[in-house]
């Protein structure tokens, strides 16, 4: 089949390319997932490659052709889904090939033409191992690289993560005669009631009467500094602009790895905890929001998490994985033999878990000690939908994740809607356990990271504020001066109220901003 070659040259590239796909998804999700998430997903395609090279190799008898047809099958097995999500996302007309029983014969086919070709192939292979294996260096060097540097950036940031202010120094501690709690509850996506109404007809008008009744005060004409949640938060927890906080985070640039930082080892935190405050935190399964070395990171039992994947303990790094090869037949197979696979490998069932998790121990937290603070970014109403006021519906066809294109127009309206009935339903009762039972009075700001689209910067923005401590609020109140008025009112602050600019941008150049204006009329 082949003549004998004079040189020799080893076969790795079969090898390489398994490890590809892991990392390259990693790479571009580092800022949200941990690395150790992907160890197994590496660890499994290393194994999977050397099982088809020996399988091959067995069938041939002759490492090149073995290393060729393992590197087809590689490319083959992983690259399906992708290809499949593009074509779903891109139809031609009202026929689109993104559908497995247009999709799936075409690629089999194509995959064992080449492997045809490659077994008939008379040519010396020599030469096509040395060019794939220099081409498979390259292409694992690239994430590799990515990895380094955003780690190595990470770590600056937090070694350095020198704030533009000079927050210790600007607290008298408490004002009053004792430290209150303070929960600061982020229900991600939350708009502001009047695009609520405009965009999904939804009269949050109850829901906000509710929360008056409680004692909260509702700034009607806030709007959010930032339209997305890293950029948000980070703004939020520093009580500043990010364009103040550090020059990467002006126009023109796109890096955003200092920014779990600043959220992680914030001004806010700062200053709570010197004033011996703990810190508890929720696991979000986003890590830019989750403090893990926080006094008390809570999160659902390991048990919990593995009984909503039928058993099999699948990360959600492991999850989007899958659905980037092959295996994303099997999510949309009918075959009952398939659906073990099809529900570990659903995240939403663990995103689930998750929020009832939040949801039901936020209220148990007042039998902590005291002082404390307690960050909790609820996955509500923001995707996938799976709550409504019925309780939990993970078979509504408009979620995030049965579908890589996502849920129709009309069945995002009717999703989110869904979802706003369900964690309005759920908060309040949650607030009042949390007013009723705390030991002191506490402090609790209600909002929204930011908003939904069109209008990602409208926000639900409530403060429950003990005392005479509403008397700063004003309706256009905005998250980088939430904690400038706290800290004022009750901790002998002396913070100057910022503007309250409220910046929009994409998420490929999240540092190129415009103002957004807002006509709301408050008084």
């Amino acid at each position: 089949m082949q003549s004998k070659s004079t040189g020799r040259v080893g076969v790795f590239h079969p090898f390489l390319f398994a490890l590809y796909p892991p990392l390259a998804l990693l790479a571009n999700n580092i800022l949200q997932i941990r690395p150790v998430d992907a160890i197994r997903s590496l660890v499994v395609f290393l194994v999977f490659s050397s099982l088809l090279f020996g399988i091959a190799y067995i069938a041939v008898k002759e490492k090149y052709r073995a290393g060729l047809f393992t590197t087809i099958l590689l490319i083959s097995f992983s690259a399906y889904g992708q290809v499949y999500s593009f074509l779903e996302g891109h139809p031609i007309g009202d026929f689109t090939l993104g559908r497995h029983r247009f999709l799936l014969p075409v690629w089999l086919l194509v995959t064992a033409i080449c492997l045809f070709f490659a077994f008939r192939s008379r040519k010396e292979l020599l030469s096509a191992t040395k060019i794939l294996n220099v081409f498979a260096v390259v292409l694992v060097v690239l994430p590799l690289f990515q990895l380094a540097y955003t780690s190595f950036s990470m770590m600056q940031h937090d070694r350095r993560n020198t704030l533009a202010m000079e927050t210790e120094q600007q607290v008298n501690n408490t004002t009053m005669d004792y430290k209150p709690d303070v929960y600061y509850i982020i229900l991600d996506m939350y708009g502001r009631d009047d695009v609520l109404l405009d965009k999904f007809r939804y009269d949050n008008t109850p829901f906000l009467t509710e929360l008056e009744k409680l004692g909260f005060k509702v700034a009607r004409c806030s709007m959010s500094n930032y339209n997305m949640t890293e950029l948000s938060m980070a703004s939020s927890f520093n009580m500043n602009y990010l364009q103040t906080l550090g020059d990467q985070y002006t126009p023109g640039n796109s890096d955003r790895s200092g920014l779990p930082s600043l959220i992680h080892y914030s001004a806010v935190r700062n200053i709570f905890e010197d004033m011996g405050y703990q810190f508890i935190n929720f696991e979000t399964g986003f890590t830019f929001t989750e403090m893990r070395d926080a006094d008390q990171f809570l999160m659902p039992s390991y048990h919990a998490l593995k009984a909503s994947q039928a058993g099999l303990n699948i990360n959600a790094f492991e999850s989007m994985l899958a659905r980037t090869t092959m295996v994303s037949t099997l999510l949309d197979a009918q075959a009952r033999w398939f659906s073990p696979v099809a529900d570990a490998l659903d995240t939403r069932k663990a995103h689930v878990i998750r929020e009832l998790y939040v949801l039901d121990t936020l209220p148990k937290l007042t039998a902590e000690d005291s002082p404390k603070f307690v960050y909790a970014h609820i996955l509500i109403p923001h995707p996938p939908f799976v709550f409504s006021r019925q309780g939990v519906n993970i078979t509504y066809p408009g979620n995030d994740g049965a579908t890589p294109v996502g849920p129709t127009p009309k069945d995002y309206a009717s999703g989110y809607r869904n979802q706003l009935d369900y964690i309005n339903m759920r908060i309040i009762p949650i607030l009042k356990e949390i007013i009723a039972n705390s030991k002191n009075p506490p402090i609790i700001i209600l909002q929204g990271d930011h908003g939904v689209d069109p209008k990602r910067s409208f926000i639900l923005n409530a403060y429950y504020l003990p005392g005479d401590g509403s008397q700063g609020l004003y309706p256009s109140i905005s998250p980088v001066n939430t904690f400038r008025l706290i800290l004022n009112e009750y901790f002998g602050g002396d913070y100057t109220y910022l503007e309250d600019i409220n910046y929009a941008s994409n998420d490929s150049a999240p540092f190129d901003y415009h103002v957004v204006k807002d006509d709301r009329v408050c008084e």
